[in-house]
């Protein structure tokens, strides 16, 4: 019941279907709940509202705290099964990331964790940028590595624009070209490809390397139930943006 599975059930509902909405967790929302965390995101949450005003409108019920299983699928015996069960956090090979105080970016936006005053985030995607400025704006010393020649290269012109001005405001430091081979808090010891320098003083560590597709085992349900047909939809299929995996969803459920 993440921004995909909600709008493909909201296409098929308007088409005459009764979708059955199945959510493992005790709320709707999926990533989007995390999304709203960072400054200037709160309006994000009228992805889900929405979605959910019209299942309700249609008398779709979403089941709660229901993870899909074969015992599930059995007793359903769906004609189609959507996926749409989002995206996990990517943890890197680096040496030192199995210690203590070492968080995930979603972790952090969820308020689960305690990270101290001066905070190194792995990642300068847009999940590393946000929750940097997330942490700046509680008042933490962030230092942001990333790999690449620049950060944030997902977001578009005006938001980046916005973005970048807050991350300079709060003087979050950007390490760009810089690649991070050890963890040994409170050091940290990082390579720009030609000499490796130890960084010293951090209290945490936020990983947030990109994602992967949190996928259950489609193969053993695709041989288990062969008249079943699966569909594999939002960040299941591949880490994107919410606009990408809303469009998916709406297309996939428009084509059948």
């Amino acid at each position: 019941a993440g921004p995909a599975g909600l709008e493909a059930a909201c296409v098929l509902a308007e088409r005459g279907l009764k979708p059955i909405v199945y959510e493992q967790d005790s709320v709707i929302g999926g990533l989007i709940r995390l999304a709203t965390k960072p400054p200037k995101k709160k309006n994000m949450e009228q992805i889900i509202s929405y979605r959910e005003q019209r299942l309700k409108q249609f008398g779709i019920t979403i089941h709660l705290n229901t993870q899909v299983n074969d015992e599930l699928l059995a007793q359903e015996k769906p004609d189609i099964l959507f996926v749409a069960t989002g995206s996990k956090p990517l943890i890197p090979p680096i040496r030192g990331l199995e210690g203590d105080h070492i968080y995930t970016g979603d972790s952090v936006l969820h308020g689960s964790v305690s990270v101290g005053k001066k905070v190194a985030v792995l990642g300068g995607g847009l999940i590393g940028i946000e929750t940097a400025d997330y942490l700046a704006e509680q008042g933490k010393q962030v230092h942001v590595f990333e790999t690449d020649s620049d950060v944030a290269r997902s977001l578009n012109e005006s938001r980046r624009y916005f973005l970048m001005d807050r991350i300079q405001q709060n003087n979050i430091q950007i390490h760009t070209n810089t690649k991070v081979i050890e963890v040994r808090l409170p050091k940290i010891i990082i390579s720009n490809g030609t000499s490796e320098q130890t960084v010293d003083g951090f209290d945490s560590i936020v990983v947030a390397a990109g994602r992967v597709a949190n996928c259950p085992p489609i193969t053993k349900w695709a041989q288990d139930f062969p008249e079943m047909k699966i569909l594999i939809i939002g960040d299941a299929s591949g880490s994107g943006l919410a606009i990408d995996a809303i469009y998916q969803a709406a297309v996939a459920a428009a084509g059948l």
